[in-house]
Parts: structure tokens; C-alpha cells; sequence
């Protein structure tokens, strides 16, 4: 029985019921975080994503997106996700110190939710760690890769060159905030031009653009 009332959730282990339309109201989208359109890009590639891989997101943050992608695959009995922040680690581009409080929040909130919708067996999350460096520890396949970590010039095109190359043949990489001038210059230089990505159509989301290997 899945159920949402007052903002809190009523699950008491995953369901069949967990479907996208209910996702999303168990959810919601409060102007920040992971929007609809994107929750269903995410759920669908979680779901019914081509190839065998894990999926792997760059950038938890609330924890909605990770939500999508692992409800979509444990629906399927698939590949399970793998979400790296840097929160609470160092950053180039931010001072996660200085944003030590809500990143505890967020933290305790990212769990909560997993656990109350069932999906905390089918994420593994790592907290703390720059993601150019996670990189080099996880030596795996990826058929479904998130990128929205670092938001600078430097940190998109390292998790590009060090997350891409792990994609495999016919795996995406979804790219949030292609709206952004430096995400949107990195991705022009190193994916558009080439031969390896077939950028796919993102008219109806709006700052995400996808591309397919």
C-alpha cells in the first residue's frame, strides 16, 4: 500500500504499485530538484534502458532523481544505481562547509525517502567523495549515466572524459542544467562535434539534454 498525505510517506516496503504517476505524487516538485518531465526521462532509462550496466548518477542532491532511476530499474529486477555528492567533501566550485547543515539534511532525507519507498536496496550512495576521484575506484559498466555535479567549465568535461568513457556502446548520458553557460559550452565541445554521441532530442526538456553512444 502506498500512500502520501501531509508531505509524508506511507510505504511500508516496495510495491508493484510504485509506478511513475505515483512516483511522482509521493515525490512532488517544489521548484527545485529533479522536475517531472526529467523524473519520467530518468524512470524510463531506469526501466526499460538498453544494454546491461549500472546506472550512475553525479550529483544526489535531494535524492529525487536517484528515486527515478531506481524505481524505474528494481521495477524490472535491473542493474542497480549508484550515486556519488560530494557533499561534505571539498569542491572546486562550492564550499560544502559552509553548506555543512542542509547537506546533513539532505542527507537524513535522501535515506528516509529511499527506505519508506523501498528502494534503499537498490541504491548505493557515496557521500564525500569528488566525483573525478570516485572514478577511479569503480572500474564498471554504465548503461545510464546522470551528470550534475560540478556546474563549472573543469568539473563538466572531467565527468565527461572520466564517467563517459565507462558508457557502453548504446548507453546515455543525461546532462541537467544545459542551460547553464559553462555545462552548455562543455557538452558543445566535447559531445556535440562528436562521432561517438548522437545527441538525441531534448525539445520537451528544456534544460536537460540527452545523448546516446
Amino acid at each position: 500500500m502506498i500512500s502520501v498525505s501531509n508531505n509524508t510517506y506511507d510505504v511500508d516496503f516496495y510495491s508493484p504499485d510504485l509506478t511513475l504517476e505515483k512516483l511522482e505524487e509521493l515525490i512532488g516538485y517544489k521548484g527545485i530538484g529533479c522536475p517531472p518531465i526529467q523524473g519520467k526521462a530518468m524512470f524510463e532509462a531506469g526501466k526499460n534502458g538498453f544494454g546491461n550496466g549500472w546506472i550512475v548518477e553525479l550529483g544526489t542532491f535531494q535524492g529525487a532523481g536517484t528515486s527515478y532511476f531506481a524505481a524505474g530499474s528494481k521495477c524490472m529486477n535491473r542493474e542497480k544505481v549508484l550515486t556519488i555528492d560530494y557533499a561534505l567533501g571539498d569542491s572546486r566550485s562550492f564550499d560544502y562547509r559552509a553548506f555543512w547543515e542542509s547537506s546533513i539534511t539532505h542527507i537524513s532525507e535522501c535515506a528516509r525517502m529511499w527506505l519508506m519507498l523501498g528502494l534503499s536496496d537498490w541504491i548505493v550512495s557515496t557521500r564525500g567523495i569528488l566525483t573525478a576521484d570516485a572514478a577511479k575506484l569503480f572500474s564498471i559498466p554504465v548503461r545510464a549515466l546522470f551528470i550534475d555535479a560540478g556546474h563549472t567549465y573543469p568539473e563538466v568535461i572531467d565527468d565527461i572524459n572520466l564517467w563517459g568513457s565507462k558508457v557502453i556502446s548504446g548507453g546515455i548520458i543525461i546532462f541537467d542544467n544545459y542551460d547553464s553557460p559553462e555545462v552548455k559550452q562543455a557538452i558543445d565541445e566535447l559531445i556535440v562535434p562528436s562521432s561517438d554521441w548522437l545527441k538525441l532530442d531534448d525539445s520537451h526538456y528544456r534544460t536537460v539534454t540527452v545523448v546516446r553512444r
